[in-house]
């Protein structure tokens, strides 16, 4: 082999060993498909009575053939590297406590498991839908009837109890509880039936699920019958309806609480000179497992 042919063969081997060298130094990057969720909802389970169908489900843990593929917030949506024909499951989330960034799977809703092919490039639309799990017990209302549910008067004031309302509702429609506060009747505190504690012996899970309307703060709060009564769940005024949980298990187990009523306690400041102020109530209810 002559010196030129050597230079020249040698020069092709180096430019082969360079390119395998870049390609284990920068290997080609997997191209991702994407998953994204417009909504997700809550169905109804027949031959179960939850108080009413009101959700907020934020986001949703997303699980892809067994393999955790991150958080969607809702709307939105998350790359995966999966491909081909696979198992999406969705754990639904909720705000804990009605803060934006804590996060918490809701477990008395059912997870999701659904079939999908993705595509590398392209997206994966979808608009779950899930369910109450059975083994649920639920204590509350959605105010249809004359179902007033915080019946225990506490303030002693007839004019603020809570009545049911016709109009109102979050579609303008449907019945919905309505308390209705100004300077001179300017307290509301009331309670679940004494005559019908809400008992969570042997339970581990509690949340409390509200949907409202209000024009001032109100609270929820707990009260045993003896001398516990301790105001613990906030709720902040909104013009528009919202949903928001408690997780109520901490406190109640920090208390050696087992049975209870639920409060309701509201106020407008002394010095309030506006119109009426009013709360509207829908699909309260108690939850626990």
């Amino acid at each position: 082999m002559s010196i030129k042919q050597f230079v020249y063969t040698g020069l092709i081997a180096a430019f082969v060993l360079g390119q395998m060298s870049c390609d284990v130094i920068n290997p080609e990057e997997e191209i991702p498909s994407y998953i994204k969720i417009e909504s997700f909802e809550l169905e109804e389970v027949l031959d179960q009575e939850t108080f009413g169908l009101g959700s907020k489900i934020v986001a949703a843990n997303v699980i892809v053939d067994g393999v955790t593929a991150g958080v969607i917030t809702i709307p939105g949506k998350i790359p995966v590297f999966a491909q081909g024909d696979v198992t999406v499951t969705l754990d639904p989330l909720v705000q804990e406590n009605g803060v934006d960034n804590l996060l918490q799977i809701y477990s008395f809703f059912e997870r999701v498991e659904l079939p999908v092919t993705l595509t590398r490039r392209d997206s994966v639309v979808m608009n779950p839908k899930t369910r109450y799990e059975t083994g649920n017990t639920f204590i509350g209302s959605s105010f249809s009837g004359s179902d007033e549910f915080f019946t225990d008067d506490l303030d002693g004031n007839g004019n603020t109890q809570l009545s049911i309302s016709t109009t109102g509702g979050q579609a303008g429609e449907g019945s919905v509880g309505r308390i209705t506060l100004n300077a001179d009747n300017s307290i509301y505190q009331a309670a679940t039936s004494e005559n019908a504690l809400i008992d969570i012996s042997g339970a581990s899970e509690m949340w409390l699920e509200v949907q409202y309307k209000s024009d001032v703060d109100f609270i929820f709060g707990v009260k045993d019958g003896t001398n516990f009564n301790e105001r613990e769940f906030g709720v902040r005024a909104k013009s528009e309806w919202n949903t928001i949980y408690f997780n109520a298990a901490n406190f109640l187990v920090a208390n050696g609480l087992t049975t209870f009523q639920l409060t309701l306690n509201a106020s407008v400041p002394p010095t309030w000179e506006g119109d009426d102020a009013e709360i509207l109530l829908d699909n309260v209810k108690f939850v626990y497992k």
